[in-house]
């Protein structure tokens, strides 16, 4: 995968963990049934903390597999479910 994608993918993972962080997301995904989407029915009644503790812990793992996708590119998953058949 490029470089440049691997970083895309990033940036735009880290926008929509800072919108349930910061912006009202959390807020947002507490109240309605999308919940289920994000946390399954085990966990569909988080309420805002819970859900911006997701976030937070989620987001921090996000960030250590970037940098280690950054230094080994063969840690990039998505290299080989996605651009492996030819679409980029």
């Amino acid at each position: 995968m490029n470089v440049l994608v691997w970083i895309l993918l990033f940036l735009f993972n880290s926008l929509v963990l800072k919108w349930i962080l910061s912006w009202g997301g959390a807020k947002w995904i507490s109240r309605y049934w999308l919940n289920v989407f994000v946390f399954g029915l085990l966990f569909s009644n988080f309420n805002e903390e819970q859900v911006k503790a997701w976030a937070l812990i989620i987001w921090f793992v996000f960030t250590l597999w970037f940098i280690v996708g950054l230094i080994s590119p063969q840690y990039r998953i998505f290299n080989s479910l996605i651009f492996s058949k030819g679409i980029y």
